[in-house]
This record gives C-alpha cells, sequence and structure tokens, in this order.
C-alpha cells in the first residue's frame, strides 16, 4: 500500500513538472510558420513569424503609415487590413497544440470548438492559417488598439468588419481581400451596400468575391455587435474567450498544484520510513 501511495505521489510529481514546462515553454516558443499552400491569399511566411501579436501588426502598419499624421484615417485602417492579410492564408482554424495550451488541446479531442483559438494575440503567435472570424477579429483588435471602433460582422457564411469613422461604419474584410469602396474612393458599409443592390454589384460584381453580394443583399441574417468594444458578433465564441483566457491560467496553476501534492506526499512518505526505522 505504502509503495503505491509513493509511485502515486512520483507520477504526480512528473505529470506537474511535465505540464509547467509545456505552459512555461508555450511561452517563449512558436512553432516557425510555414504557408503550407492550401489557404486562400497570398500570406508572407516571413512577417507572419515577426508579427507575434496585435501590438506588432500595428506597430508594422504604423511603419507603412510613414508617421500616422501623413495618411487618412481610411489609409491607416487600410495598411492594418494590409498587415492582417499578409501574415495569414484563409483556410482552416487555427487551433491549439500541447504548447500553446495542453488543457484546450485535451479538450478539443472531445470537441472541436474547444481547441479553437479565440485570442486575437495567440492567433496572431500561433496562426498562419486561420478561417475568417480568427483574422477579422485580428483585425478588429488591431483597428481598436489604434484608436478607432471596430466591430466584426456575421453575414451567412462569412465573417468580416467594421470600422466607424467620420460618422458611419465603414467595411474591411481582412480575409478575401475585397476592396468595399465606392466609384468616389471611398469605403462603404454593409448597411450602405444592402439597401443599394445596384452599388453592391458594382463595387462586387467584377471582384474576385462576387459571392458575397447574395449574402450581404440578406440584411436579415446580417449579425453584429458593436459593444462593449472589441467583443466577438456571436455570444458563443465571446464566451470562449473567456474560457480560454481562464484556461491560460489554468495551464501553469494546474500543473503547480500537481507538483506540489505530489513533492508533499513524497516527503511525507520519507518521513514515515524514517520514524519506522527509528
Amino acid at each position: 500500500m505504502q509503495r503505491n501511495k509513493r509511485i502515486l505521489f512520483a507520477l504526480l510529481l512528473a505529470v506537474g513538472l511535465l505540464l509547467e514546462t509545456l505552459a512555461i515553454y508555450g511561452g517563449i516558443y512558436y512553432v516557425p510558420i510555414v504557408d503550407g499552400g492550401r489557404g486562400v491569399g497570398n500570406m508572407d511566411p516571413v512577417l507572419a513569424n515577426k508579427l507575434k501579436s496585435v501590438a506588432d501588426i500595428l506597430e508594422e502598419s504604423n511603419r507603412r503609415d510613414g508617421g500616422v499624421q501623413k495618411v487618412s484615417t481610411q489609409q491607416q485602417i487600410r495598411n492594418i487590413e494590409n498587415v492582417v492579410q499578409d501574415i495569414f492564408t484563409l483556410g482552416r482554424p487555427v487551433k491549439h497544440s500541447p504548447l500553446s495550451n495542453w488543457i484546450l488541446w485535451l479538450a478539443g479531442k472531445f470537441h472541436p470548438v474547444l481547441g479553437t483559438i479565440f485570442d486575437a494575440d495567440l492567433i496572431s503567435k500561433w496562426g498562419g492559417e486561420v478561417v475568417c472570424s480568427q483574422s477579422s477579429y485580428v483585425f478588429v483588435q488591431a483597428v481598436n488598439a489604434a484608436g478607432f471602433h471596430a466591430r466584426q460582422i456575421g453575414l451567412n457564411g462569412h465573417v468580416m468588419a467594421e470600422v466607424w469613422y467620420n460618422g458611419d461604419w465603414h467595411a474591411y474584410d481582412p480575409s478575401f481581400r475585397v476592396d468595399f469602396s465606392d466609384p468616389s474612393g471611398q469605403v462603404v458599409g454593409i448597411e450602405v451596400l444592402s439597401r443599394s443592390p445596384e452599388l453592391a454589384r458594382k463595387i462586387l460584381g467584377n471582384s474576385a468575391h462576387p459571392e458575397l453580394i447574395p449574402i450581404i443583399l440578406s440584411r436579415e441574417d446580417n449579425t453584429y455587435v458593436s459593444l462593449p468594444v472589441g467583443a466577438y458578433f456571436e455570444w458563443k465564441s465571446q464566451a470562449m474567450l473567456w474560457v480560454e483566457r481562464a484556461a491560460e491560467l489554468l495551464k501553469f496553476i494546474l500543473p503547480a498544484i500537481l507538483f506540489v501534492i505530489g513533492a508533499a506526499g513524497l516527503r511525507s512518505r520519507q518521513c514515515d520510513s524514517r520514524l519506522q526505522l527509528a
């Protein structure tokens, strides 16, 4: 019986040490991103491996601005969009690995949504190939960090974003690289397009993604959340974001608890053995 307890405590100590090592190592290391050619877009692997957070994306967009006072608001937003487009390719959702979060990696074995990455910084760090809801969320967070107000727009089968400036919402799509500028060169919003089929067809008809026209015009199923600023367009994704943030803490706390229990148990067994010998 005593031997079995020692084995159990030793196992707890070893597992705790292994998981704590994974959590710490995952915080300072990342798997290099390589464009496997599966996704849509022209990802720059060098830039994708350089920009690992929303702050990095914003810094790169400011560098392209050449000083934020020298360009228009629309161009500032466009530069952020271009940076996001350059570091991602549209394909499969980026998911957790044992390095990024061992808890959610295991949870993803039971349900794929539980293993999906939702945090913008984590998407930037572990991404490369993402889905539209992930790239648009990173774009929204970067635009908000730049001092603007952005929101996700959920269409029927696609997710993009809008930014508020000059008294109205303006549409941007960092996933499909669609330019929503009207003939005058001004970027228009989804609401304007949904109420103007002729303008929607003029802007999107000759684009690479004319399939966006019907899902934009179907106004009844276009969803968005303007407040709180930076929220996902649907409550389920927002809830999973909070679960993910909690798991980011637990991936360090749980291994530490296992390690302490294992170490304390082994120490207790050693003390018992000494007492018996005495």
